[in-house]
């Protein structure tokens, strides 16, 4: 069994708070690096354009409001963007990507991860990775384009709008 580790905390920008296990950003526009974290964390970057890293454990980024790029560590990663045009960017593990309202736009794992990419509402484009990928672009006029690994790429039924889907 391996030697417990001490936890260690992420970079952060002046008014940002954490404790062992979470970071709250500000409304203003914050970096947040947890490359070197330990253990995984619950991210929350509130409002503001913010720039956040993920660590090698398994983490939750919720970009909150603003324009974000949310980027995964190399664990089971979920990554939420919610209001504003984000850019989300999934790492090695199986991560779970959702971009929400706003143009989005949403890629992968980088290594062979099972990852699940939802767009949600918004002309989002999705990119999956070289594993076997899940892309649902949701409502608006979505690009979603496969890779290497057994994709199954998704639209919405009757929304109006006319997906691009490309296997890879």
């Amino acid at each position: 069994m391996p030697a417990a580790q001490a936890a260690v905390d992420c970079v952060v920008g002046p008014g940002v708070t954490q404790t062992n296990t979470s970071v709250t950003g500000t409304n203003g526009n914050d970096t947040i690096d947890c490359t070197g974290a330990n253990p995984g964390k619950r991210v929350n970057s509130k409002g503001g354009n913010d720039t956040v890293t993920g660590s090698v454990f398994d983490d939750t980024i919720d970009g909150d409001g603003g324009n974000d790029t949310l980027t995964g560590g190399r664990g089971k990663d979920i990554l939420i963007g919610n209001r504003g045009h984000d850019t989300l960017t999934g790492s090695g593990g199986h991560d779970l990507l959702y971009g929400g309202k706003g143009n989005d736009t949403l890629t992968g794992s980088a290594g062979a991860g099972n990852d699940t990419i939802n767009g949600g509402a918004g002309d989002d484009r999705l990119n999956g990775g070289t594993g076997p990928d899940f892309m649902n672009g949701g409502t608006g006029t979505d690009i979603l384009s496969g890779d290497a690994g057994r994709d199954t790429l998704r639209g919405p039924r009757n929304d109006g709008s006319v997906d691009d889907l490309n296997g890879g």
